[in-house]
């Protein structure tokens, strides 16, 4: 069941089914449809109990047309609301267009939710050049905004062979964890980076290309990087290089405890030598046997000397 609050127009040809739980019945609307109602009852209400129905299904053969438009004009209003129990509230095919549209001047977009079972949204592509959702924010608000509650998850990405997630520009995150449960793992070997590879590396500045701020970064060259430590080195689609810095940290942490282990042993070679040096510089300064006993008495003879002298 879908229902359009302040439906304005099915476009040429948008059949709207309507029938119980047999056979569904198409009714076909003029160019110029509207409907306007008030209070709480809706403009169209559409039921189709059919084996996978469409409630309201909309087709267009021109390349700028739209198939399903609703508009809605109070602050709290909806343009197109679909419901569903099982199947997909609102769907939306396009070969060449967006299958999908949704815009708003204040409030929300595109709203989606869903109590069990399934997706709120879900986008599909097979080409190259396009994404399965599109959103783009032009002021200072939020582009898309996800909400997860009851320990739900607000943003899952899965994709095999690829990137899961893609952003270009600054990310802001209050928390980050990734995962590294040995349940998860397997071939766990030490690691063979540390301390000798982490001194080749080379820290530089410098600022993105198309940055037009020109703002100032701290990083490493990837091809440099992978000269060194290939595993940390991934290649996109476009051939261009990214560097796992988060996989860096445990060779940081080797080359901290191989560190640790050198400053360690210079310690200790510094006590030995000083314990060994203590005995050396007395013996030095006193001498041994009869030498000693000469230096001992040096001091009466003088006194002696002195006070024969006097008389």
């Amino acid at each position: 069941m879908i229902t359009g609050r302040g439906l304005l127009s099915m476009l040429v040809w948008g059949f709207l089914a309507l029938g119980a739980s047999g056979a569904a019945l198409a009714i076909t609307l003029p160019d110029s449809s509207t409907c306007n109602t008030t209070g709480g009852t809706s403009c169209f209400k559409i039921t189709n109990n059919s084996t996978f129905p469409l409630a309201i299904t909309g087709a267009i053969g021109t390349a700028n047309g739209v198939a399903v438009t609703g508009d809605a004009g109070s602050s709290s209003g909806r343009g197109v609301v679909g419901y569903t129990l099982s199947g997909i509230g609102v769907e939306g095919n396009a070969q060449t267009g967006m299958g999908i549209h949704a815009a708003s001047n204040y409030g929300v977009a595109l709203r989606a939710e869903v109590v069990s079972g399934n997706d709120a949204i879900q986008g599909f592509t097979d080409a190259d050049c396009c994404s399965g959702g599109y959103f783009a924010n032009t002021g200072h608000g939020n582009g898309i905004y996800v909400t997860g509650i009851n320990g739900g998850i607000a943003v899952h990405g899965v994709n095999v062979g690829g990137w899961a997630g893609y952003f270009e520009g600054d990310v802001f995150a209050t928390g980050s964890y990734q995962s590294s449960d040995v349940r998860l793992k397997t071939n766990i070997k030490d690691g063979r980076y540390g301390l000798g590879e982490v001194l080749k590396l080379k820290s530089v500045t410098f600022a993105w290309k198309n940055d037009k701020t020109a703002k100032t970064q701290v990083g490493l060259i990837a091809q440099d990087v992978s000269k060194i430590m290939p595993e940390l080195v991934t290649e996109d689609r476009e051939g261009m290089l990214a560097v796992n810095y988060v996989g860096l940290m445990p060779v940081m942490v080797k080359a901290v405890q191989e560190q640790q282990k050198l400053i360690q042993k210079l310690e200790a070679r510094v006590a030995t030598l000083e314990r060994d040096r203590a005995p050396a510089s007395r013996a030095a300064m006193f001498g041994s046997g009869s030498g000693a006993l000469v230096l001992a008495m040096a001091p009466i003879g003088l006194l002696v000397a002195i006070r024969r002298r006097k008389k």
